[in-house]
């Protein structure tokens, strides 16, 4: 006869497996490992719950009733069996074995044995007895049904060794082990039950291979997390440094911040601008120690304002880039520039690309030539006015009254007039083409009249020619007889432009897919919002896209997500917004898609091409996603965050569903 020692032992496990068990329901994961776990869970509280009551009843405490007691044995054995399938499935789950339909048939032979055994015990005491003294006795057939439920156990151990074994990463190795030890855990404790029927061992053997399972999985989780967000944060700053690269030549440094975690990578630094740093030094500390040691004094306090990185967020707010001019303590001039690499959902910056461009030679030509127009028109020497037609700049000179005095050819080449032997004043203002054209104009009246100086960035373009960027610089200079003269002085920095054009693309793009990142996507769509352009908004992610992950590498997970981003640009048009929120999270605003009949095409088309993808590391695994969708229409109030909560809502019920599925608001 057990005591009650026996069902207090069975209560504490069930107490212990409960309390996981509530807490993994909190899991938001609800992933076909999700459920299996809770199943497991659930049928490992139910044994012991079986086995408490069987403690209780054995004691004689509740009255001695023989069919009493022999029922609660009856159910111990059978709760015991059915649990250690359960555990069996499991494992085949959480390895992601792929069964063919007759290998799942076949492991239902031992479960069916021991149900054939328990009948047959029934009336042949085969398995147990319960003798008059009230006393549980093992029976000749118990042996059996210990080694039919032991088959559970022995065949997910040997997979998961076989599966740690061939395990290609730590993180994966870390997971198969977890199974190893918790499938050891029930085979000893079966081993000591089958010794001492007396001891709940099968309760305490449940309890603390659910712990081990549990807390293995916590940590291999964090952990996979971990890799996960270092392994993203790799491959995108990766990516956008394979873009970068082409463009560090034209620059003194170039650096990708985080904003967030504080952390600078650099892309391409002069090793004069590292030495101001130590390693151990916050990105923040390592940027304005930088400035401060190259710039020249007179400039160091401005740009030390320039590069704080808590005020940059908020002078970013409505900007793509800012920049600031400054000279070196070696007398060169040198400009900072920030381009947004990455705004978070709300829009504000988490990272930025910081660049350093040395433009000493731009700035050194255009002192020469306003010295060298200065001292032509001071001294009216033919020798100086030979030097300017040699400049290579673009040099215009007006009077007070607009007229021109001198030009030279450089100018007229920039404007597109080779062939003409005169140069107006007309052809600057009408073929210039200004980034702010009325403010352009009236601080160029300002200067004629009251003097002073202005610079402004403008382009031309002639016939089907690319075109071509210039930055002007316009002054009024007096010369000792009292005449005044305006003088602009033009210098071709197309290339400078191209630069900080790609450079904005970048800042644009997601670095993985190359289709826009959540901060310019969602910019684009509120820009459609703003200007009521009716629509469908979806969201989509991929089913089981951490099983990926987990099974293949993050390397396949990178390229699950470039295939659904390629499938998203196949079916789309190219005026819809195609975004990656982040993850395996995408969104896209289907311009004018305003009834379901269009929607339901285009989804199906989206579905069509997902079908097609076939990544050969995934071993014939097919990519499946699920899609929220919600119309922007008359009804709607065109805010993004509406139509992204309702998108969102129906896109998590069409998680239930297995393979691509789709729902609408």
């Amino acid at each position: 006869m057990v005591n009650v020692l026996y069902s207090v032992i069975a209560a504490v496990a069930l107490a212990v497996l409960f309390l996981l068990f509530q807490y993994h329901k909190t899991n938001k994961d609800k992933s076909v490992q999700y459920r299996s776990m809770n199943l497991l869970m659930f049928c490992s509280i139910a044994f012991c719950a079986t086995d408490a009551v069987w403690g209780l009843i054995g004691t004689g405490y509740l009255g001695k009733n023989i069919y009493i007691f022999w029922a609660s044995s009856f159910l111990f054995h059978f709760m015991a069996s059915v649990t250690a399938y359960i555990w069996y499935r499991y494992t085949v789950i959480y390895l992601e074995y792929k069964e063919k339909k007759i290998v799942t048939i076949l492991t239902y032979i031992p479960l069916a044995a021991i149900g054939v055994i328990m009948i047959m015990s029934i009336f042949n005491d085969g398995i147990y007895y319960i003798d008059e003294d009230f006393v549980y006795h093992s029976g000749k057939y118990r042996i059996c049904v210990f080694c039919l439920q032991y088959v559970y156990f022995l065949i997910g151990f040997f997979r998961a060794v076989v599966k740690m074994i061939k395990a290609k990463t730590s993180f994966q190795r870390s997971r198969f082990n977890t199974v190893v030890i918790s499938l050891l855990i029930p085979m000893g404790t079966g081993i000591f039950q089958l010794w001492f029927p007396d001891a709940p061992c099968y309760s305490i053997g449940y309890m603390l291979s659910s712990v081990a399972v549990f807390t293995g999985n916590i940590s291999v989780e964090r952990e996979s997390v971990l890799q996960e967000s270092t392994d993203k944060y790799k491959s995108e700053s990766a990516e956008i440094y394979k873009a970068l690269q082409s463009l560090a030549k034209n620059f003194v440094s170039i650096h990708l911040f985080d904003l967030i975690l504080d952390k600078q990578n650099m892309v391409h630094s002069d090793p004069k601008l590292e030495f101001f740093v130590r390693s151990d030094d916050t990105a923040r500390e390592q940027i304005r120690k930088v400035m401060i040691g190259i710039s020249s004094p007179n400039y160091t306090e401005d740009i030390v304002n320039f590069v704080d990185t808590y005020t940059l967020p908020d002078r970013l707010k409505s900007k793509n880039s800012i920049s600031m001019e400054f000279l070196t303590k070696d007398n060169q001039y040198f400009v900072s520039n920030f381009y947004v690499a990455e705004r978070n959902s709300k829009g504000d910056v988490t990272k930025v690309i910081h660049a350093i461009q040395n433009v000493t030679d731009v700035r050194r030509k255009e002192m020469e030539y306003e010295k060298a127009i200065k001292e032509a028109l001071e001294n009216e020497n033919a020798v100086y006015t030979e030097l300017l037609q040699m400049l290579d700049a673009g040099v215009l000179v007006t009077d007070e009254n607009k007229q021109v005095i001198v030009f030279n050819q450089k100018m007229k080449k920039i404007m597109g007039k080779t062939r003409s032997k005169i140069f107006k004043l007309e052809d600057l203002v009408n073929n210039a083409h200004y980034e702010n054209e009325e403010e352009t104009l009236q601080a160029y009246q300002n200067i004629r009249k009251n003097g002073g100086s202005y610079e402004y960035y403008f382009w031309t373009q002639i016939g089907d020619a690319p075109r071509t960027y210039c930055l002007a610089f316009t002054k009024r200079i007096e010369l000792k007889n009292k005449r005044k003269y305006i003088v602009t002085s033009v210098v071709d920095v197309t290339r400078s432009k191209e630069m900080e054009k790609e450079l904005i693309v970048l800042s644009e793009t997601d670095a993985l897919t190359g289709i826009n990142n959540r901060g310019s996507g969602e910019a684009k769509i509120d820009a459609n919002l703003s200007n009521r352009n009716m629509g469908m908004f979806c969201i989509l992610d991929a089913d089981s896209f951490k099983s990926i992950n987990d099974s293949f590498g993050h390397n396949v997970g990178d390229a699950a997500l470039i295939a659904i981003a390629d499938c998203m640009k196949a079916a789309f048009r190219g005026k819809d917004v195609i975004m990656r929120l982040g993850g395996d999270e995408f969104a896209v605003y289907a311009v004018g898609i305003d009834n379901q009949k269009k929607a339901i095409t285009v989804i199906e088309r989206f579905f069509e091409k997902i079908n097609e993808v076939d990544i050969p590391e995934m071993n014939g695994k097919k990519l499946s996603v699920s899609l929220g969708a919600v119309f922007a229409d008359k009804n709607s109030d065109f805010a993004f965050d509406d139509l992204y909560k309702k998108a969102d809502s129906v896109m998590y019920e069409c998680k239930k569903e297995v393979g691509n599925s789709y729902r609408f608001y």
